[in-house]
């Protein structure tokens, strides 16, 4: 019985790797075609929400969107990690 549980939690664990210290499962085809529709859908929002700030003349506002675009770069980038 023992010998049959680790045998499972081997398998299980040679199904993960390390990536950027997030341990997770090898992605299927699936999920790495939605992995990139959603890093492609955060580069488009990070570049529309720059031309925004850029064209803003309200500095609160301007400010806003600069750090908004900030945070859908670092969204990206994050979710870039995961292809290894």
């Amino acid at each position: 019985m023992l010998r049959i549980k680790l045998k499972k939690k081997l398998k299980i664990i040679r199904n993960f790797e390390m990536l950027g210290g997030i341990i997770m499962a090898n992605l299927n085809e699936l999920e790495l075609q939605n992995l990139r529709h959603l890093i492609g859908a955060h580069c488009t929002i990070e570049k529309k929400l720059e031309c925004y700030s850029e064209q803003c003349t309200d500095p609160t506002l301007k400010n806003m969107l600069k750090k908004d675009a900030q945070d859908a770069k670092n969204s990206k980038e994050k979710l870039m990690s995961f292809l290894g």
